[in-house]
């Protein structure tokens, strides 16, 4: 049967859960760990956005030549969802009127005719 020698006896004492969790130099460690690899991240990120608690300030900075549109986003916010909503519809109609279009371009330039052909009944000659 395998025994274990006194120095990995000595080495590998049992320990409580409280010294496990009260072990200071590992929460340290750990800590440590966390601060550096958070500034690691830190150093990572270079964007700064500036934040702005007051909607009319950006009007005002915007100044009388601002973009239309970005100004009604700004004055309507939820109107801008109606806005993308209707551009969508309107693209689909688009789309589907050149479908069609197309379509009936490539059925007007076929030289098929139905119901002219060698198989197609012929006229009964009137009396």
């Amino acid at each position: 049967m395998p025994r274990i020698d006194g120095v990995s006896r000595a080495i590998g004492r049992a320990r409580t859960a409280e010294e496990h969790s009260a072990d200071a130099d590992a929460r340290q460690r750990k800590e440590a760990l966390k601060l550096a690899a958070r500034e690691r991240e830190e150093e990572e990120c270079t964007f700064q956005p500036r934040l702005e608690s007051n909607p009319d300030r950006i009007l005002q900075r915007a100044g009388p030549g601002a973009d239309a549109r970005r100004l009604r986003m700004l004055e309507d916010p939820e109107g801008l969802s109606d806005r993308v909503r209707r551009l969508q519809e309107d693209k689909a109609r688009r789309v589907e009127e050149k479908r069609r279009e197309a379509e009936y371009r490539e059925l007007e330039a076929c030289p098929f005719v139905p119901g002219q052909g060698a198989d197609a009944p012929r006229p009964v000659p009137q009396p």
